[in-house]
């Protein structure tokens, strides 16, 4: 197993209004073929409280707030229903993820962050 360290990184949840769907799928298409290792995004378009909307998570390993690779998505800003993205470390991403988990559905998000001395053969 190889681990990394990681500190600080930003990301979180920006949830958008249907009428953003379009452009939030040409950007995915777009992400798709970047080669930033650093980056991550999942998307996600559902029906919630009587009306849909288009969610998605996006993480990136460093503490660099809205990187570049995320700039077709940045443009939407102004259409933002709601945006937790931060820097934070992961643990507070995925504590953030694992609050919006309704129990006895299909998956449940925990975070797992061990803390390995430097010298320790893994």
């Amino acid at each position: 197993m190889d681990t990394y360290p990681l500190g600080q990184m930003w990301g979180g949840v920006r949830v958008y209004p249907p009428t953003a769907n379009t452009t939030l799928s040409k950007a995915f298409e777009k992400f798709t073929a970047t080669d930033d290792p650093n980056a991550s995004l999942l998307t996600s378009m559902g029906y919630a409280n009587g009306s849909f909307s288009s969610a998605i998570i996006v993480d990136y390993a460093k503490p660099q707030a809205n990187p570049p690779v995320y700039n077709d998505i940045l443009t939407l800003a102004n259409q933002t229903i709601v945006d937790t993205t931060r820097i934070t470390p992961l643990t507070g991403l995925a504590n953030e993820l694992e609050a919006g988990v309704v129990r006895g559905y299909r998956y449940e998000v925990k975070p797992l962050v061990e803390v390995i001395p430097a010298n320790t053969q893994v």
